[in-house]
């Protein structure tokens, strides 16, 4: 159960890493800004991708420990 709310909690994260990055793009094409303002957007962009995957492979992780975990569980009882 704990995978489970961890997994979620790091898909919730993903799906906020998502507008931010969104934000970023929209900023970048309808600003004018200076070259120091676009290096900024595209450094948060490059951060929050970086991040996006990380969390991408961390929810596979915890997956496939939740899969692995449950294919060991002892076989229930059974009554003669």
């Amino acid at each position: 159960m704990e995978s489970s709310t961890k997994c979620a909690l790091a898909h919730d994260f993903n799906n906020q890493l998502t507008i931010i990055l969104a934000h970023c793009d929209f900023l970048a094409d309808q600003c004018s800004a200076s070259a120091t303002a676009q290096s900024h957007l595209a450094k948060i962009s490059a951060a929050a991708r970086h991040l996006s995957l990380a969390l991408a492979s961390y929810q596979c992780a915890l997956y496939e420990l939740q899969r692995a975990v449950e294919a060991k569980k002892p076989p229930e009882a059974v009554s003669v």
